[in-house]
């Protein structure tokens, strides 16, 4: 594991020990998901993207939020689970900020917040590669759940050469 996010894990799993943390809860396609309360600054309803030529496919497009341009990530293709999200009126964008970068979420289902007890963090070897977008696991009152390692899920991956997203493709609709 990279030493920023062997900190930023080891920080996390320090403050549930702690207890008291309060965790923002959500859902993609079969899979349920937290991240910490302050890395989730509001949530959003579905708007008009403008698609980014080139960009990797999770790259949904950049919204307009009071004239500043927000990527917004579709969290399952960007987690490689489970395809893409299947986006209407009623899906959230989850607009995050962790160190100054804003990037807006698209989920499946909001479920709440909830602050976990002490012995909620349950770490495994599984989550010690380098690269991994997850940083372990919590027992919640809904079972248990995968924490995001937000610094890694919200930076976007300009580097390589990606197939975008065309019009018809049939991964993209049109929003209200």
């Amino acid at each position: 594991m990279d030493p920023a996010a062997c900190s930023a894990t080891r920080q996390f799993g320090i403050a549930v020990q702690a207890g008291g943390l309060e965790v923002f809860k959500f859902k993609i396609p079969g899979m349920r998901l937290c991240a910490p309360l302050g890395d989730i600054k509001k949530v959003l309803p579905l708007m008009e993207l403008q698609p980014v030529p080139g960009a990797p496919r999770y790259l949904r497009g950049l919204m307009n939020l009071h004239g500043r341009s927000i990527p917004v990530i579709d969290l399952a293709a960007r987690l490689g689970y489970g395809g893409y999200t299947h986006c209407n009126l009623e899906t959230p964008i989850l607009l995050c900020e962790h160190e100054g970068l804003q990037t807006g979420l698209i989920v499946d289902k909001v479920i709440g917040i909830e602050t976990l007890e002490q012995d909620a963090w349950q770490q495994t070897s599984a989550f010690d590669n380098a690269g991994l977008l997850l940083s372990g696991t919590v027992q919640t009152q809904f079972g248990l759940s995968q924490v995001l390692c937000m610094e890694r899920v919200i930076a976007v991956d300009l580097g390589g050469t990606h197939k975008p997203v065309a019009p018809g493709d049939g991964d993209v609709e049109e929003s209200a």
